[in-house]
């Protein structure tokens, strides 16, 4: 599991989006420091979630309630196969300095990785200098920022501490705040961390966090009932060419292209209002074929499967014919466990199984 604490309740929204697109369960909580000892608190949701996000107002509050509310936080999901994220504001406003570090202490960490600059939206950090789309930070509007302005672009000023980590450097103990210019500096620096490691930054960070980490769900949605689901992620259906019994080769190949690319994908049969008993035994082992292609080329951390029959030629051709099941999520919808072993490595597979007439009751998103 995941925690993420963000300091705002837009910045916890947008990491909770870049969650969504991975095709990932997560959960987003607006917590203040006094809530941290409520009985409500979201123990019993926490198996339940791939990622936990806290949308905290420590940028408004003081720099000591900042340091109070990481530490409960920290402590109250210590012990557990946790991984944190501190979730910044991308022009590095905020108790930042404080908050790293006091998560550090927390956790145990010798190490914090910050990388708040995101170069999707041509936010970059080269030589220890912020800029936006050329302008160093410190020229830009955020330089009047009644809270916390931007009276340097020097990121180690700007945030009061720190050193800077250059794209050819090591990390070292301590805060790193890295240079990255482009998605693939990011990378670079994320291979950095080790597992001492606090990562910490922007939206773009954690995108790429997650695709290291290979989270990903693989959704194949079989059934002539199937309810679309409306999600930021790749949706491919059964062209109408090989839906008519033309030659699924150059489909399939192109269905592996998007999955290499993609971290989630959603394969369905498409053309309901096409679908007969003929069409609908040979579409049923077209997309089975196909989501085995997919599994051996990488298995996901998630499978999602509409339809019984569909699932169950599913499962046959990737010979799967035994599972635990985990929990029941809502009547007719359960989740599974598969021990899949692969390269002489065994990892849970998280399998969920919908009829394709029920509802997705607010798992994912649907229209």
């Amino acid at each position: 599991m995941i925690i993420v604490i963000a300091d705002d309740m837009t910045g916890a929204a947008e990491i909770a989006g870049v969650v969504h697109r991975h095709g990932l369960q997560v959960r987003l909580l607006s917590l203040e420091e006094s809530a941290c000892n409520s009985p409500c608190f979201p123990d019993d949701h926490a198996s339940k979630d791939d990622v936990l996000v806290y949308a905290t107002d420590t940028r408004s509050g003081s720099r000591d309630e900042a340091i109070s509310l990481m530490h409960r936080i920290a402590g109250i999901h210590q012990g557990g196969e946790v991984t944190f994220f501190k979730k910044t504001d991308s022009v590095m406003r905020g108790h930042i300095i404080a908050e790293l570090q006091a998560l550090m202490d927390a956790l145990g960490m010798r190490k914090s990785l910050l990388i708040a600059q995101n170069p999707s939206k041509g936010r970059i950090v080269h030589q220890g200098i912020y800029s936006i789309h050329g302008t160093p930070l410190s020229e830009t509007p955020f330089r009047d920022d009644p809270e916390f302005p931007a009276h340097s672009s020097d990121t180690c000023k700007l945030l009061g501490g720190g050193r800077t980590l250059p794209i050819e450097g090591g990390i070292v103990d301590g805060i790193n705040i890295a240079d990255a210019q482009d998605k693939q500096e990011i990378e670079i620096q994320l291979s950095k961390a080790q597992e001492d490691t606090l990562l910490a930054g922007g939206a773009d960070c954690f995108n790429s966090m997650l695709k290291r980490m290979s989270y990903s769900t693989l959704f194949i949605c079989g059934s002539t009932q199937s309810k679309p689901l409306r999600m930021n992620i790749p949706s491919l259906a059964i062209p109408p060419q090989v839906f008519h019994g033309g030659s699924a080769h150059s489909w399939q190949q192109q269905v592996l292209k998007v999955y290499r690319e993609n971290p989630s994908l959603i394969l369905t049969v498409g053309h309901p209002d096409e679908i007969n008993k003929n069409y609908s035994d040979r579409l049923k082992q077209l997309l089975a074929e196909t989501a085995g292609m997919m599994i051996k080329e990488r298995c996901p951390q998630r499978l999602i499967i509409e339809g019984g029959a569909t699932a169950f030629a599913v499962f046959k051709t990737l010979q799967w014919d035994h599972f635990q099941v985990t929990r029941e999520i809502s009547p007719g919808i359960v989740q599974l466990s598969y021990l899949h072993e692969e390269n002489g490595e065994s990892r849970h597979v998280s399998i969920i199984l919908k009829p394709g007439s029920y509802p997705w009751n607010g798992l994912f998103a649907e229209s």
